[in-house]
């Protein structure tokens, strides 16, 4: 008697934290990604940048964006929360 309720107690315990688990596992400033694209457009008084498959990202900060030029390639890694994508890092990796 004493172990099923000891081993209802454990599933029971188990089964609670499953929802919880993603909350935890997750960044506090967001979902973190790395994408490598070529750049489509910039929107520098907006701190905005279209790369060519579509993505819209914006930059923490302008001097992000100084050596940035349409056309170049790029490699970001960024944070999306909020529907919203910020540069945490960009560089054009080596031709």
């Amino acid at each position: 008697m004493r172990v099923r309720i000891l081993l209802i107690a454990s599933v029971l315990g188990c089964c609670a934290m499953l929802p919880v688990g993603p909350a935890f596992a997750r960044s506090p400033g967001g979902y973190p990604g790395t994408v490598e694209a070529r750049v489509h457009y910039i929107y520098r008084a907006q701190q905005l940048v279209v790369l060519e498959d579509g993505t819209v990202l914006r930059a923490s900060s302008p001097r992000q964006l100084d050596r940035l030029h349409e056309g170049d390639t790029v490699r970001v890694q960024f944070v999306s929360s909020a529907g919203q994508k910020r540069i945490e890092r960009i560089e054009t990796p080596p031709r």
